[in-house]
């Protein structure tokens, strides 16, 4: 017995490798990650911007700009010093991200009341109850969707639905698997996208010559992330080069999803207008204002063209507040969680903290800081995963 014990002590778990991409608004991050049992290690990150600026502006989809920014991110990611064949690829692609432009994330809440609340549920009703529970969910973001977007029903494609939160009688249950009673609240986590970019998806599978690619959201990864942070509450903002999103977390549970279709580009299009620079040209120079290069005189010339971008991000993420407020009703954490390309801009943390919130309930002291790669649980083995840039294709590592 003894010996067996040590055995199964000792024994080592099974070290896999994946793949993980995420294809954004701008360029292509990639990573190979090794998993041994909990722990993970990224063993190489390559990423590559797209040569044309605003690849994602309209639905119509770049195909060979598409595959070659792929292709170079790929050749740049080798595994244990070897370069990634298509059939190598095909074994360890474990997830792709796409921008939320195309890929989104909703969370909504719905409720259940049985007939027969003292009647143990057993796994055949099980089923019952949570297929009824996830279609009135999809539906439910569907049409909410539908209204806010002005789009018809059948356009919008459901990817995943998956519980995340089950309550009964407000008593939080890790499954209604042999419960009884009689209110049963349930959070529901909703991926989709329309479908008008499905071919997008297909296109991206027939690269990669796989059918099983698992297209995620790194809201997954924050939700798992979470699973051991009880008394963690914060707003999580992504800035993204075309979109922001929200996460809002109370006491470690994902409260509501937003976003709003404005991001880094505005700032890189107000400079590229204002002094009659190039896209890249005014990306470089937010790239360098943002890190602080600039002399005192260009910094203050740059910080007047910003102005006024600046106001018009910080008026849409106050309309996305005042409509989580409406649906939530409480007072927001204290804590800005800020990650995202967009996110470096040195304004965003200043109107943040000096800008006029009108009535919104959102605290004098709130705290804002930066979420980095190395506040996760990931080792990183290749030396790049330094800024809050990064932190979305980490949200994805944490998911498996």
């Amino acid at each position: 017995m003894k010996k067996i014990f040590s055995f199964l002590k000792f024994k080592k778990e099974k070290k896999e490798d994946f793949l993980i991409l995420d294809i954004g608004s701008s360029g292509i991050k990639g990573l190979i990650l090794e998993k041994e049992g909990r722990k993970k290690r990224v063993n190489g990150f390559a990423s590559k911007s797209f040569e044309k600026f605003g690849i994602f502006q309209t639905t119509a989809f770049e195909k060979e700009l598409l595959e070659k920014t792929i292709s170079e991110v790929i050749k740049k990611l080798k595994l244990k010093g070897q370069t990634l064949t298509k059939k190598r690829i095909s074994k360890i692609l474990k997830l792709i991200a796409v921008n939320p432009e195309i890929l989104k994330g909703r969370i909504t809440d719905i409720s259940f009341q049985k007939t027969n609340p003292e009647k143990i549920i057993d796994k055949e009703e099980e089923k019952i109850i949570l297929d009824l529970i996830l279609n009135k969910a999809q539906k439910k973001v569907a049409e909410r969707f539908q209204e806010n977007h002005k789009i018809a029903l059948n356009e919008i494609k459901v990817l995943k639905k998956e519980v995340i939160e089950t309550k009964i009688s407000g008593y939080k249950v890790s499954s209604i698997l042999g419960q009884k009673g009689k209110i049963f609240d349930f959070r529901v986590l909703i991926i989709f996208t329309l479908k008008n970019y499905l071919k997008i998806f297909n296109l991206i599978k027939k690269f990669f010559i796989s059918e099983k690619t698992i297209f995620a959201h790194e809201i997954e990864g924050l939700i798992s992330w979470l699973k051991n942070k009880k008394n963690f509450s914060g707003t999580f903002i992504d800035i993204g080069s075309r979109f922001t999103q929200i996460f809002l977390v109370k006491d470690g549970l994902l409260k509501w999803i937003g976003e709003f279709e404005v991001g880094g580009d505005i700032f890189t299009e107000a400079l590229s207008k204002n002094l009659g620079l190039t896209q890249k040209e005014a990306e470089d120079l937010k790239l360098r204002f943002s890190k602080g290069e600039l002399s005192s005189g260009s910094k203050k010339i740059i910080e007047g063209i910003l102005a006024q971008p600046l106001n018009f991000w910080f008026n849409k993420l106050k309309q996305e507040f005042e409509e989580c407020g409406n649906k939530i009703h409480f007072v927001f954490p204290q804590d800005f969680c800020l990650f995202g390309g967009g996110s470096l801009l040195p304004g965003i943390k200043k109107i943040l903290r000096n800008g006029n919130w009108d009535n919104l309930p959102i605290l004098n002291s709130t705290k804002i800081k930066f979420i980095l790669p190395k506040d996760f649980p990931v080792e990183d083995k290749s030396g790049f995963l330094t800024s809050s840039q990064e932190v979305g294709i980490i949200f994805l590592v944490l998911s498996i």
